[in-house]
């Protein structure tokens, strides 16, 4: 998904987040308000908790939530 479909469907929400287990690398990059290609260059060093999944690169929701202290109690 290119940052402008991302864009056309509406910014992803942190509660709408919350319910997924994986983002794309635009999305994840709307909610850390940051540029996409500055996501895709954490992503390769390794700053986002991405996983490869069918030839793409998605981004771990517990493990984004978790970076940032946020992750649902148990």
């Amino acid at each position: 998904m290119s940052r402008r479909a991302a864009e056309l469907s509406g910014p992803l929400t942190l509660d709408e987040a919350r319910t997924r287990l994986g983002i794309s690398i635009p999305q994840a990059s709307i909610l850390l308000s940051i540029s996409v290609s500055h996501a895709y260059a954490m992503a390769s060093r390794g700053e986002l908790p991405c996983l490869r999944l069918a030839g793409r690169q998605v981004v771990s929701v517990p493990g984004l939530l978790k970076m940032f202290g946020l992750e649902e109690p148990s």
